[in-house]
C-alpha cells in the first residue's frame, strides 16, 4: 500500500506543472511522448477525473501512430475496467471454481499488477499473460493478449514467457 501511494504522489509532483490544454494541442499534432502522457494523466485521474475510455482512445491514437508499446496500455486499462465491474462487495474479483489458483487475488491485488505491470515489471506482466490465456475471474480468455503479453514479459527477460513462447512454436531455440 505504502508504495502505491508513492507512485501517485510521485506521479502528482511529475505532473504537476503539466499544462493539459499545452499537452492536448502537442497531441493533436501527432507527438507520440504528448499523447502517452495525456493518457496516463486520464488513466490515473492526475489533476483530473479519471476517465478510463479518454485514456483508452489516447493509446489507440499513439498505436496508429506506431508506438507498440501503447498496446499493452490499452490491454491494462481494459483489465482495469473489467475489475472495476465485477468486484463482489466483499472486493474479492468472482471467479469459477476451476480457477483456484487465484481464487485468493482480490481487487487491490488485480490493481497492483496492473501498476507493476505499467512500470515494466515482466513477472507482473508474465502474470496478466497467464489470466488472460486462461480466463481467470472477470478476465475473458483472450489468448492473442496472452501472447503478446508473453511476447513483452520475454522481451524484458522473463525465462518463464520464454517457455511459454516456445511450448507455442512462437520462438524457437
Amino acid at each position: 500500500m505504502k508504495r502505491v501511494i508513492l507512485i501517485f504522489l510521485l506521479s502528482i509532483f511529475i505532473y504537476a506543472d503539466v499544462n493539459i490544454d499545452s499537452l492536448e494541442k502537442e497531441a493533436n499534432k501527432g507527438s507520440i511522448k504528448a499523447i502517452l502522457k495525456l493518457a496516463n494523466i486520464y488513466e490515473n485521474g492526475i489533476g483530473v477525473k479519471k476517465d478510463l475510455t479518454k485514456a483508452k482512445g489516447l493509446y489507440l491514437k499513439a498505436v496508429k501512430l506506431g508506438n507498440s508499446d501503447a498496446k499493452l496500455s490499452i490491454a491494462l486499462v481494459e483489465l482495469e475496467r473489467s475489475v472495476d465491474r465485477n468486484v463482489s462487495l466483499n472486493n474479492s474479483v468472482t471467479l469459477k471454481d476451476r480457477e483456484h489458483i487465484f481464487t485468493d487475488l482480490t481487487k487491490d491485488d488485480i490493481k497492483d499488477l496492473i501498476i507493476k505491470a505499467k512500470q515494466g515489471d515482466k513477472n507482473a506482466i508474465f502474470s496478466l499473460g497467464v489470466i488472460y490465456e486462461n480466463g481467470y475471474g472477470v478476465v475473458k480468455q483472450d489468448k492473442k493478449r496472452a501472447i503478446s503479453l508473453y511476447k513483452k514479459a520475454y522481451s524484458l527477460g522473463s525465462k518463464k514467457a520464454e517457455s511459454i513462447l516456445e511450448l507455442e512454436g512462437v520462438i524457437t531455440e
